[in-house]
């Protein structure tokens, strides 16, 4: 029922707040008081189409707001829903229309378009004239009408709970059958990146020890020559240091026994040529590692080119590269998961669309067993207004269709909805 009216700045009306109480409330005055204006403000809360002309003059805004309890109103709380506007047992619509012609609509405080305006606002509200379209002349509620007269709103209520939570698991496996269809497109050019990658099986720092290599080999010769120089004048050759070293400590030897001062350096040389032999004993195995391998450098050469490929195509680094690959890897084990979790999804379906076909054949039946009531019931009350003869009869249309799949055979559910119709 309407509660509360206010009115800012409409028309004639300054500010006027109008509380009604239950039962019938009844306005009154002579010609010119304001009554059609009132209605007029309530035409504007139903989504009527609002004119400047109607805005208080000198004023720039006028402002109309109702409020409406509706504690056990099922049909009202859906639509709420539907429209993604919060429902506790009232509702709130505020209107708004500026001089510039600007529109503005609020529904418990959330804004709206005058669309969702008409939708709702009829059904909190009814204007009877001469040439109005009554609530009741609206086939979308007469299965309101007529579970209202049923005592089916729980019934309704559960057939409903069932059906928003199927509507909801068909959206989500569209939602998935869509991301699906976007991986496996993507999963083609996964699948040559990640065997590229794998063909090639690059490891952690392989291209820097393959450029060290490739150093080794193409400066093979060179380094031949160089380290076995080193250990000819080091070690090997007549006239070597080590043969200059060793004359001189046999030297400083016979010193020393004329003079002990000379121990010291005499020591202190022995210790150097002792690393001189060191060095040159590595310089003579050093010459055993180097290769001179024309064939080695090639696949050394190739395999850097490969790798530099890679790098260039999937990261600057040889470590972005087998980060990449794993990715790949991850990516291919996010689409089995995806693939099974569209597989449970559409199990669900069939069984949660099993069940919400069983709800709605029972509510069916239901509905059909009230309506022969609400006929007679309806015929009674013809009869006392001395119209008898008149018929009044209920015909059902078909509000959910069902169609058989083609894969499995099993009654598949639509959204698509029709209403029952009155036929007088």
């Amino acid at each position: 029922m309407l509660l509360q009216l206010h009115i800012t700045n409409f028309a004639i009306i300054k500010q006027l707040r109008l509380s009604l109480n239950r039962g019938m409330n009844t306005l009154s005055g002579e010609t010119g008081a304001g009554k059609s204006i009132i209605i007029n403000a309530i035409h504007l809360i139903r989504g009527g189409r609002s004119s400047t002309d109607l805005i208080r003059t000198g004023c720039d805004s006028s402002t109309v707001e109702a409020l409406f309890s509706l504690p056990e109103n099922p049909h009202i709380a859906d639509i709420l829903s539907d429209l993604g506007i919060p429902f506790d047992g009232e509702v709130l619509i505020k209107r708004i229309i500026f001089r510039e012609g600007r529109n503005r609509v609020f529904v418990n405080g959330t804004m709206a378009t005058l669309q969702m305006l008409s939708q709702l606002a009829p059904l909190l509200i009814s204007i009877s004239g001469q040439h109005e379209h009554q609530l009741l002349l609206k086939p979308e509620n007469h299965l309101y009408l007529l579970d209202d007269f049923g005592g089916l709103q729980t019934a309704r209520e559960r057939f409903q709970g069932l059906f928003r939570r199927y509507r909801s698991l068909n959206q989500r496996i569209q939602t998935q059958e869509t991301a699906l269809r976007e991986q496996q497109q993507a999963q083609e050019l996964a699948e040559f990146q990640l065997q590229e990658i794998q063909s090639a099986d690059p490891t952690p720092g392989e291209d820097e020890s393959l450029t060290e290599e490739r150093m080794r080999l193409t400066h093979a010769e060179d380094l031949m020559r160089i380290a076995s120089e080193g250990y000819q004048t080091l070690y090997e050759q007549d006239d070597s240091v080590m043969a200059a070293v060793s004359r001189s400590i046999r030297s400083l030897s016979r010193g020393a026994e004329m003079d002990p001062n000379l121990v010291s350096l005499r020591d202190a040389l022995h210790d150097v040529e002792v690393r001189i032999e060191d060095i040159a004993l590595n310089l003579r195995d050093f010459q055993k590692t180097i290769h001179i391998d024309p064939g080695r450098l090639e696949q050394v050469t190739e395999r850097m080119e490969m790798l530099s490929r890679l790098k260039r195509k999937y990261g600057g680094r040889l470590d972005d590269v087998i980060q990449f690959k794993d990715e790949l890897a991850s990516k291919m084990e996010t689409m089995d998961e995806s693939q099974h979790l569209l597989e449970t999804l559409k199990k669900e379906e069939n069984l949660l669309s099993e069940a919400v076909i069983q709800e709605a054949e029972k509510l069916s039946k239901m509905r059909k067993g009230a309506a022969q009531t609400f006929e007679a019931a309806v015929k009674q009350e013809l009869d006392q207004l001395h119209m008898k003869g008149t018929r009044f009869k209920v015909r059902f249309e078909a509000a959910t269709r069902q169609h058989k799949n083609e894969k499995n055979g099993k009654p598949q559910l639509s959204t698509k909805t029709g209403w029952t119709r009155w036929n007088l």
